[in-house]
């Protein structure tokens, strides 16, 4: 039984087992994520992810955080809020983090795309889940 009604999980890590500039730890291995998974599987849970399973996690240096956390942070703050209904939710804010941790990635010469799972066309109700009313 599941005692939690919705959830996002944010992921800015890698697990690529590439230690050039990025957030894997030495001697981690791959891992991924299943829709096997009971709590993924479940629909009533969304992971999006700071890169495929190929790629590496970026740091910013310039905000002190990763990539993905960058935008994430900015899109929950509202600049995901595609619609100006004043909220952010799952879709607006995948659709904002894709193109924009992409983009800045390439331009350091980097190859990062975030994701998420289950896919979105999987899940509906999900993506309109809202997680932020930036003030």
């Amino acid at each position: 039984m599941f005692l939690f009604l919705k959830t996002v999980v944010f992921l800015d890590s890698c697990f690529s087992g590439r230690g050039d500039r990025s957030v894997v730890a030495e001697g981690t291995r791959p891992i991924g994520l299943s829709i096997k998974n009971p709590v993924i599987a479940s629909g009533r849970t969304v992971v999006i992810s700071a890169a495929e399973g190929t790629q590496a996690s970026s740091f910013y240096k310039e905000s002190g955080h990763g990539l993905f956390t960058y935008f994430l942070l900015l899109g929950l703050k509202g600049e995901a809020d595609s619609d100006s209904d004043g909220w952010v939710d799952v879709e607006e804010l995948f659709t904002y983090l894709k193109p924009n941790v992409s983009k800045l990635a390439r331009r350091i010469n980097r190859e990062q795309t975030p994701t998420i799972f289950p896919s979105a066309g999987s899940m509906d109700t999900l993506m309109e889940l809202k997680l932020s009313k930036p003030d």
